[in-house]
């Protein structure tokens, strides 16, 4: 009895396993949801005939990690004054910046990195997918003053046929970018472990405030990165932002007291300084 049940089983696989290729495929890919190292779905990121303009983009950025690695994101941000570049590299949470660079572009650099994107993405899909569940995950957000019109292209150990150009027009805006931290190296009293858990505990809250300002400044997105020292009371003191894509100094105010409230437990001796990264979407 046990055996007639397996023979179902023994069939799908010997097809699998001698059949023609593209059967094999089409097969796998009823197993996989239709993510057999090729892309899931084919569906355009940026519709047909649209034109990506550096007068209308307020953002794009960049992110790549894995499950098991240090997350790494590459962003160019047009503010009210500046066009502000940005290289940040955070722990495998995506919470302590690990490196931060940055530089400040001029308007030809802006629109030169803005036409070289349009030709570069223009028929990019929405969604390159391998079907493997680990690996290294990469996403590009381009934004814009209406949420809606927003554009969001996502791979998981896949990437479409020209990611050498792709990378070659980030890489060039990293390699401009001027580093102002390098944490890697840095010691704290108090093990990472106890510094980040209680920062990613403290975290939702400090997404809710993003969330709150959104009902009276809708669309607003940026990054905030924070310096802080942790004394041996456990009070958090010497809070400074070191870099603000938001656009909104008041909202960059309130993030800065809420994480000045914050409380760790106390230790006997000794300071620790941590960096962190708050991303705004």
């Amino acid at each position: 009895m046990q055996l007639i049940k397996a023979v179902p089983i023994l069939l799908m696989l010997w097809s699998i396993c001698f059949s023609e290729k593209e059967q094999a495929e089409d097969t796998l890919r009823g197993l996989t949801g239709g993510s057999y190292g090729v892309r899931v779905k084919k569906e355009r990121a940026i519709p047909e005939n649209t034109i990506l303009s550096p007068e209308t983009i307020t953002s794009v950025k960049y992110w790549t990690g894995g499950y098991f690695s240090n997350k790494s994101e590459i962003s160019v941000t047009k503010t009210k004054k500046d066009v502000i570049a940005t290289y940040v590299e955070t722990d495998i949470r995506g919470l302590f910046v690990k490196e931060f660079s940055e530089i400040k572009l001029d308007t030809t650099q802006w629109q030169h990195f803005v036409n070289a994107l349009q030709k570069c993405i223009g028929k990019w899909d929405t969604k390159y997918n391998s079907g493997a569940m680990d690996g290294r995950q990469w996403t590009l957000k381009i934004f814009f003053p209406d949420k809606e019109n927003n554009i969001k292209i996502f791979g998981s150990n896949a990437v479409p046929s020209n990611w050498a150009e792709f990378m070659g027009i980030m890489n060039s805006i990293k390699s401009k970018t001027v580093t102002k931290i390098n944490s890697s190296k840095s010691e704290n009293a108090r093990p990472m472990s106890e510094i980040s858990g209680y920062a990613l505990g403290h975290q939702l809250g400090i997404k809710f405030r993003h969330r709150d300002y959104l009902k009276q400044k809708p669309y607003f997105n940026g990054n905030i990165i924070l310096k802080y020292t942790i004394l041996p009371s456990g009070e958090v003191t010497n809070v400074e932002i070191l870099s603000s894509t938001t656009d909104h100094p008041d909202f960059d105010k309130d993030i800065k007291n809420a994480v000045a409230a914050w409380k760790y437990k106390a230790i006997e001796s000794g300071n620790s300084t941590a960096i962190i990264s708050f991303n705004f979407e």
